[in-house]
């Protein structure tokens, strides 16, 4: 029997939900990439440099992991324009999968 005996954070934490923590079927690279991507504010809009920085890897390594998250619907990335025509990409992230729309390579 496991004795299991969690600290009650009351700021600065993550929660995630048991079938995510079980059921996500990533590389422990891709499944920490989503948990730190999940961490971050709405209005984060990253870089795959910037991450690759971040998590002291390879942009290459970086992209594999985003591919893996985009595959399994855990991460859509969208192309934002502005009025004054210019235009961004937006990451869609998501604890559980979505469907694969607007997700362009």
């Amino acid at each position: 029997m496991i004795v299991v005996k969690p600290k009650k954070y009351e700021s600065n934490y993550t929660c995630l939900a048991n079938r995510t923590l079980r059921g996500v079927r990533l590389s422990d690279g891709a499944f920490r990439l989503l948990v730190f991507l999940l961490t971050q504010g709405k209005d984060y809009n990253p870089s795959e440099a910037a991450l690759a920085k971040r998590f002291g890897i390879t942009p290459r390594t970086i992209s594999k992991r985003v591919a893996e998250l985009r595959e399994a619907g855990h991460l859509r990335i969208e192309i934002f324009r502005h009025r004054d025509g210019k235009s961004e990409l937006k990451w869609v992230v998501s604890e559980f999968p979505m469907e694969l729309k607007n997700n362009p390579p």
